[in-house]
């Protein structure tokens, strides 16, 4: 090995690669050293410039890996916030079918029915006959689940 402590001269003939380093070196965090704005492109640059020339295909491979994995991320973030917005609504709709079957069943049942009672909450609990539905759809999703696995 050589002595690694000796200066070597480089040539840069690409302007827009000058720009890059112009702006990077009045960045607060190289205060105008030149050193060290090509130090940490060197650093950042040569290991992908290595495994380009050496081995190629793993490169490529990473690439497409990263690419494919942002993606995937991407869509399964979007996905959870419909499922969400889907649960949320969904609630709201059971909620609101609570009430208004209960409150027709109130009423068949020939008893007065008020404010106080609607705002209270008292009707929004889900009919034993619904709520027996619910339960079963949900006991099947979750064995549908699980074999799945």
């Amino acid at each position: 090995m050589e002595n690694r402590k000796v200066q070597q001269r480089i040539r840069i003939y690409d302007e827009s690669l000058w720009q890059y380093i112009d702006k990077l070196e009045r960045a607060e965090s190289f205060d105008g050293n030149f050193n060290e704005v090509i130090n940490q492109a060197l650093k950042i640059g040569l290991p992908r410039l290595y495994e380009l020339t050496f081995n190629s295909k793993e490169y490529y491979k990473k690439i497409r890996d990263e690419e494919g994995e942002t993606e995937v991320s991407r869509r399964l973030r979007d996905l959870s916030v419909t499922v969400d917005e889907v649960s949320v609504q969904v609630g709201i709709i059971k909620y609101l079918t609570s009430i208004l079957f209960n409150v027709e069943g109130h009423k068949l049942e020939g008893k007065a029915l008020t404010t106080d009672m609607l705002e209270s909450g008292i009707f929004a609990t889900l009919p034993k006959t619904l709520q027996e539905i619910e339960n079963t759809m949900i006991e099947s999703t979750r064995k549908s689940r699980s074999n799945k696995k």
